[in-house]
């Protein structure tokens, strides 16, 4: 893995790179509206071992719908994780979209996500070494847990 990104296109063959910031959720709602996409997740834990996720489809709404997620069926190794924040809406440190009454779920595991009643992915979690205490990591329950900080997390779409 080196630390240089390659460059984004939206050709047929490539995958786009999510993780480069400016892919923001306006950017992945104009792309992903224009076609069909599908989603992959690549993971990896501090002992080397690799996981992956693949969406057949993915969509995020625009900001009337909050950017909702929209998830088609899942194939891989990393255990259908992600399905549970399927049709949720996207959650900020100032904008509590989360089911769970009571908590806001971005504050407490302080990232922006598509939390449910907060979650089994948080991709947008802290960037820590192996496991926590919280809830607030880099996590895939379906690979490692929910408090486990994964190495390696890279989400990347391309036409379907």
């Amino acid at each position: 893995m080196g630390t240089d990104n390659p460059p984004a296109t939206t050709d047929s063959n490539s995958m786009l790179d999510m993780n480069i910031p400016k892919y923001g959720n306006d950017n992945i709602h104009e792309i992903t509206s224009i076609g069909d996409y599908e989603l992959r997740i690549d993971l990896q834990d501090w002992d080397g071992q690799t996981w992956y996720a693949i969406y057949k489809s993915f969509r995020v709404g625009d900001e009337s719908t909050k950017y909702t997620l929209s998830l088609g069926s899942y194939t891989g190794t990393a255990g259908d994780s992600l399905s549970y924040q399927n049709g949720m809406k996207f959650s900020t440190y100032d904008e509590d979209n989360d089911a769970l009454n009571g908590v806001d779920c971005a504050q407490r595991d302080q990232a922006g996500w598509w939390y449910n009643q907060c979650h089994v992915v948080n991709s947008n979690g802290l960037y820590k070494k192996g496991t926590s205490d919280k809830h607030n990591v880099v996590s895939w329950n379906g690979a490692r847990g929910e408090k486990y900080s994964m190495k390696f997390a890279r989400m990347m779409i391309r036409r379907a």
